[in-house]
């Protein structure tokens, strides 16, 4: 009984979609009308940061100075 080696197939890829490629370091600007969209983007964020997703630090300090400038927090 002899056993041969099965010949692999030559794997073949054309990378990521180019929605995943990062193309250049714009800044995304989030424009907002209501005070509401922003602590309601907030309680999001912060309920991710304590699921331990650490990515949305940035964000949430923007959206905290933003309301500090509103004069909806006061500290």
């Amino acid at each position: 009984m002899s056993i041969t080696p099965k010949k692999q197939k030559k794997k073949s890829g054309k990378g990521l979609p180019h929605t995943i490629i990062l193309n250049d370091n714009a800044i995304d600007y989030v424009h907002w009308d209501d005070p509401n969209e922003l602590v309601n983007r907030l309680r999001l964020l912060n309920a991710s940061h304590r699921a331990g997703n650490n990515a949305h630090d940035n964000e949430m300090l923007s959206i905290i100075e933003k309301l500090r400038e509103a004069g909806l927090i006061i500290n």
